[in-house]
């Protein structure tokens, strides 16, 4: 048999009910048993699963660009709270700028999650050189213990800044 626009109706009418065989019957005006033989010979799970898979998509698609528009509105804004912030130093003395102070911590936090910057990249850029020093000794023990474990014989009589961990 063919689909004809009566099926095609019967169709949307079950898809739009949420699949419900007893609606698209009484709205056909045909017995459920006739539906069910319609579902089956025109192959409307499947025609409904690429609905709903298309369906699925575009919803992603719109939720990407919900959050790219939402993100973008959160860098614009975090920019120009840094923005007004530093303008407020140009034309003010420091000791009145607790405000501006505020506008630029928060402008550039903003800006820093907007951009998705990693917390513990955050904390890195906040260290001085020493401190940086520091960091990149600990990690590299972390990595790699023995490097840092004193020569055996003595030969370089440098001791590491603090006690490392065996090698598993």
């Amino acid at each position: 048999m063919r689909e004809t626009g009566v099926h095609r109706a019967a169709f949307e009418v079950w898809f739009d009910s949420g699949r419900m065989i007893r609606t698209c019957s009484k709205h056909a005006e045909v017995s459920e048993d006739t539906v069910i033989r319609w579902i089956k010979e025109f192959g409307w799970h499947e025609r409904a699963d690429e609905r709903d898979k298309e369906v699925s998509r575009i919803a992603e698609r719109e939720a990407i660009a919900r959050r790219v528009r939402v993100i973008e509105d959160q860098r614009k804004a975090a920019e120009l709270l840094r923005r007004r912030g530093v303008e407020y130093f140009t034309k003010h003395e420091l000791e009145d700028g607790r405000t501006a102070i505020v506008a630029i911590t928060k402008g550039i936090a903003l800006e820093r999650e907007a951009e998705n910057i990693p917390p513990a990249l955050l904390s890195l850029l906040s260290l001085d050189d020493a401190q940086l020093e520091a960091e990149r000794l600990r990690l590299h023990r972390r990595v790699s213990p023995a490097v840092d474990q004193p020569d055996p014989g003595g030969a370089t009589g440098a001791e590491p800044d603090e006690p490392t961990e065996e090698p598993e």
